[in-house]
């Protein structure tokens, strides 16, 4: 039953971060077709997550508010370190260590 769970966490870590390299790479697109360099793609980004989260919070607010905010700190870790990822494969939890 942990196993189940933790590949169903894995799962969801997993598609999260599928869909926050995609908004990335979309962004990362739009950028270069309006003829801008990566350095100030990457300031425009911080300037609409500014704005975004400020925009979340205040008009979503809630929990909803806080899953975007989180979604876009992703968004910017994805930017800023691109190859992190869900880990790949099996991988023991503490608990089935401990039980080994």
């Amino acid at each position: 039953m942990v196993q189940e769970f933790a590949a169903g966490v894995i799962a969801l870590c997993y598609f999260v971060l599928h869909c926050v390299g995609f908004v990335d790479n979309g962004l990362i697109h739009l950028g270069d077709d309006a003829g801008l360099s990566p350095q100030r793609q990457l300031y425009v980004l911080l300037v609409l997550i500014a704005v975004l989260v400020v925009l979340a919070l205040r008009t979503v607010g809630g929990l909803l508010g806080w899953f975007v905010l989180l979604f876009l700190v992703l968004l910017l870790l994805h930017r800023i370190v691109p190859g992190a990822d869900t880990p790949a494969g099996t991988f023991n939890t503490p608990l089935q260590n401990v039980m080994k």
